[in-house]
């Protein structure tokens, strides 16, 4: 008997270590990261374009297309200031990356604030300053993504060091609980086990919502069986704000009831996933035009409940994008393509008045 609870227990132990590190790899936040330094390069490019192409064709040249794309560009430049990316500039020993880009993004910022209708001199000056941005940026976005490969390589070590673990102790556990007879009841722990483990991996803990994990394997059968799937992109508006002026715990209370409206507005078929921080992907068998829809309604729905009054600044609530995944040549494109949409209506109405603030 006393053989057969030590087993027990040396198991139980080792499910327990098994559990703590799936846990600290699920709420682990560094896809994120990734995201924005391969977005930065791309607005970068799609900036460079809009600017090439008003260049070459003065006649049908579009003052407003410049100034939001450039609005996107300032904002996603903004980002690579966020405390993770920094720790990863610091360790490359790029710490004058983020200084740099700024006043890079700062002297587009006075051509395009300062000059009443842009003309050929200030297209030049601005492609100049992009191409000046990019040049800054490409070599560190490597950086990122050995950063992202290491930690990945760290995960799977972590795992099969606790996998190992529990297979140098089940064998004996087996044993002691076949000779007691607790071969059912150590079964049912097992699967029991086992669904608690994969819950936590494919569910955020902060908001009931879906993780980033449990968004791909859903996608995985989804994409193959769901022929008018559209995606959709949300963003808390100004949570760095609410963070900074009222601490973490307050943001998460936001980004809880941002998640919880989420899910009440769409159907239980639907995916609404947390990919982190103040970000949100959903995915729905519906077309964009439905999903923009719920999404209006969302809005109002959540100026309503959240404590205006006391919201840093005026921007508050959600920003969004959609796009149809069909429209598109894979998933990752549309999210891309409803990323860039989201902060256009996020920029839209907030971009010019943080720059003169």
């Amino acid at each position: 008997m006393l053989v057969c609870l030590l087993g027990s227990w040396s198991l139980f132990n080792a499910f327990v270590n098994l559990n703590e590190t799936i846990t600290g790899i699920s709420t682990t936040d560094r896809e994120p990261t990734l995201w924005t330094s391969t977005q930065v390069e791309f607005n970068l490019a799609e900036f460079r374009t809009d600017v090439l192409l008003a260049l070459g064709d003065e006649e049908n040249r579009n003052d407003d297309r410049i100034r939001t794309s450039f609005d996107v560009l300032y904002s996603r430049l903004s980002q690579v200031s966020e405390a993770q990316m920094q720790v990863i500039l610091d360790r490359a020993e790029a710490d004058y990356v983020v200084p740099a880009l700024f006043s890079i993004r700062d002297r587009m910022a006075e051509i395009v604030d300062n000059t009443p209708q842009i003309g050929n001199e200030q297209l030049s000056r601005l492609y100049e300053l992009a191409t000046e941005a990019q040049r800054t940026w490409h070599p560190y976005k490597f950086a990122m993504l050995e950063a992202a490969r290491l930690d990945r390589l760290a995960k799977i070590e972590s795992v099969t060091i606790a996998l190992s673990n529990v297979r140098n102790h089940l064998f004996f556990g087996l044993l002691a609980a076949i000779g007691a007879g607790l071969a059912v009841t150590l079964s049912s722990f097992f699967a029991k086990k086992n669904s608690e483990l994969l819950k936590q991996i494919e569910l955020d803990p902060l908001t009931g919502c879906y993780s980033r994990q449990g968004f791909e394997n859903l996608m995985t059968h989804r994409l193959s069986t769901q022929h008018r799937l559209s995606i959709a992109v949300v963003d808390i508006n100004d949570l760095k704000k609410v963070n900074d002026s009222r601490g973490h715990s307050v943001g998460d209370d936001y980004i809880r009831l941002v998640g919880k409206a989420l899910r009440d507005g769409f159907r239980k078929d639907d995916c609404v996933a947390r990919i982190g921080g103040d970000e949100f992907w959903i995915a729905a068998e519906a077309r964009p035009e439905v999903m923009l829809t719920k999404l209006d309604a969302i809005q109002i729905k959540l100026r309503e409940t959240l404590p205006s009054a006391s919201w840093p600044g005026e921007n508050y609530g959600i920003s969004y994008g959609v796009a149809a995944v069909t429209d598109h040549p894979d998933m990752d494109t549309a999210i891309a393509v409803a990323d860039q949409r989201m902060y256009v209506q996020k920029t839209a109405t907030r971009a010019r008045v943080t720059r003169s603030a």
